[in-house]
């Protein structure tokens, strides 16, 4: 009975591959003189050869199709008798179009063949083609054969080596005005010849017909020149330090200030979210599975690698080409649970990411344990791949985290670790007369500009610290006096001198609010964000430095800074302890 059961070669014969070396050497006509005994190491059975090459099983004639890829290369020849043993076995072709984990790519299983040799032998084979890299003994082999589709030029010598073997199947050419015999596509379609090598139907015709088809890449993505009117005081804390938290009520709209940013520097007028990932925290989070995936080895192939939105756009962050699209991941109430638990990896790691020597916050082993569980599609895949390339995906510079919180009995303080680390921008509301039912940004924090001009903001890595100021420096080291257990490190003072540069830049552009530079403004804002969220304590712990810090000078011009020492003065009286964040 005639059809795919037809395709039938022994597998189990060691050294199949090496019938290239003969094409390489020989005209069609002698390849068959020298399969035994003459070579070292070349002891092919006749009946497999030619098998394999779509000979006459009668008079053992090779096609002139292996004497048409002679003077293409030897790569081309191992490619294209790469493709004639692939369709010479029906098992051979299921195997591989199951065996696809993307486009031009896929994982050969050991469990995946009936017979264990059958297995080596190919793997072993498909190494000699450079198509993989074969570990013996292991369970699976990685292997991409967009080599094989790109500029090489031996697509139709392919469809003649295809049609041969469909021939073998019982097919034929229908005849004009035929509808009810398969065309030659439309029968390699239905036997799934384009699945077996990880192509689209679309590719594997055009591949066949001459054209070079190359693996689908990212497409190309910029923020544009857009006018934008975004947060000045949130801009300015991400572009000092990639980790903001938003604190304040529910409802002050903490989301949408950073949804609105990210959306208004999005590169994608038809997908707003192209540049952002949402995650709501839940409660009981433990480890960071649920922002870096994890490894789950009951998968039905095995080990797979169960992966997130996270990763989804840090693969994005990290493609060279996206490097000035800023990236956000927003972590809505994330002190729902203990951050130093789920969000430890981050805290680690953000603190080499602007050094010389970079630790990837996801590894190359899992990002190749990605692409085996077959879950990136074709431009996510590419992108895993250049990241490979790279060591790994990293906190890179176009990669901003945002986290809103509310403070209320449901939720969890926060450790000095975390605090030290990141901008705290507290959010209140005004009267309901100022701003309606919706929320909008204040002038006195309205950035206007290009949405470009505010990603260069953020990503730049020219930013160097402000000028010294010994007025500055001389207030800032009275505040550090005055605050007792709660005095800042280095890191603190170096996120601060960057802080102001950043701010002094902001105000050069003429979309910038009034007064966004003035000293008073700024130090309101350093003592806000970077200083007063790690005060935390009784009386005995605060009512000195809280009463110290308000009798300072200069601290008669900072109306917010007052006003929040007052408030947690004044919480000491009836609640014996309180916090930035009360």
């Amino acid at each position: 009975m005639s059809g795919l059961g037809e395709l039938k070669v022994s597998l189990t014969k060691n050294g199949f591959q090496k019938i290239a070396d003969l094409i390489i050497a020989h005209p069609r006509n002698e390849i068959l003189q020298n399969i035994r005994g003459v070579y070292e190491g070349v002891n092919l059975d006749e009946a497999q050869v030619v098998n394999i090459l779509s000979g006459d099983q009668k008079t053992r004639e090779l096609p002139d199709v292996w004497d048409d890829i002679r003077p293409f290369g030897e790569n081309q020849v191992r490619a294209l008798t790469f493709i004639a043993i692939l369709y010479s076995h029906n098992a051979l072709i299921k195997t591989f179009a199951q065996s696809k984990t993307g486009e031009m790519r896929g994982v050969l299983r050991r469990n995946s063949f009936s017979n264990e040799k059958t297995y080596t032998n190919i793997a072993y084979a498909m190494q000699s083609f450079g198509i993989c890299t074969y570990k013996p003994g292991a369970p699976y082999v990685d292997y991409s054969l967009a080599t094989v589709f790109s500029n090489m030029h031996i697509g139709p010598l392919a469809k003649k080596v295809i049609y041969r073997k469909l021939q073998q199947t019982g097919w034929r050419e229908p005849a004009p005005h035929d509808d009810f015999h398969r065309t030659f596509y439309e029968q390699c379609f239905h036997y799934r010849f384009h699945d077996a090598l990880a192509l689209t139907p679309e590719q594997f015709e055009s591949w066949l017909e001459g054209l070079n088809v190359e693996v689908s890449v990212p497409p190309a993505m910029e923020v544009p020149d857009t006018a934008v009117a975004v947060s000045a005081k949130l801009v300015a804390a991400l572009a000092s330090k990639p980790f903001v938290i938003l604190c304040g009520a529910s409802g002050t709209g903490k989301t949408t200030l950073i949804r609105q940013l990210a959306s208004a520097l999005s590169p994608s007028a038809v997908d707003r979210r192209a540049n952002h990932a949402f995650i709501p925290v839940e409660a009981g989070w433990t480890d960071g599975r649920h922002l870096l995936g994890y490894k789950n080895p009951f998968g039905t192939d095995g080990e797979y690698y169960a992966w997130t939105q996270v990763i989804e756009v840090l693969l994005k962050a990290n493609y060279d080409d996206y490097s000035s699209i800023p990236f956000f991941i927003i972590l809505d109430e994330m002190n729902l649970s203990y951050v130093e638990m789920y969000f430890s990896r981050f805290l680690s790691i953000m603190e080499t990411s602007t050094s010389d020597t970079p630790e990837p916050i996801i590894d190359c082993e899992t990002l190749q344990l990605m692409l085996r569980s077959g879950m990136l599609d074709a431009e996510q895949a590419n992108m895993a791949q250049a990241a490979i390339k790279k060591g790994g995906l990293y906190l890179s510079r176009n990669v901003f985290i945002v986290g809103t919180v509310n403070i209320d009995e449901t939720t969890h303080s926060f450790s000095p670790k975390v605090l030290d680390r990141a901008f705290v921008i507290e959010i209140t509301c005004g009267a309901p007369s100022l701003h309606g039912a919706s929320f909008m940004i204040p002038d006195e924090d309205k950035l206007e500009l290009p949405a470009s001009d505010v990603a260069g903001l953020l990503i730049s890595a020219d930013i160097s610290a402000a000028p010294e100021d010994a007025e500055f420096n001389e207030f800032l080291d009275a505040v550090f006096e005055r605050s007792g257990s709660f005095r800042f490190g280095p890191r603190v003072t170096k996120e601060i001198k960057r802080y102001m540069a950043v701010t002094a830049k902001i105000a050069a552009f003429a979309g910038s609010p009034a007064d966004f530079a003035l000293p008073s403004e700024v130090r309101d804002r350093v003592l806000m964000q970077k200083i007063l969220p790690k005060f935390n304590g009784n009386r005995s712990q605060l009512g000195k430095v809280l009463e110290e810090l308000l009798s300072m000078e200069d601290m008669k011009t900072l109306a917010k800074t007052v006003h929040k020492l007052e408030s947690m003065r004044n919480g000491l009286g009836p609640l014996g302890a309180v916090s930035f964040f009360s």
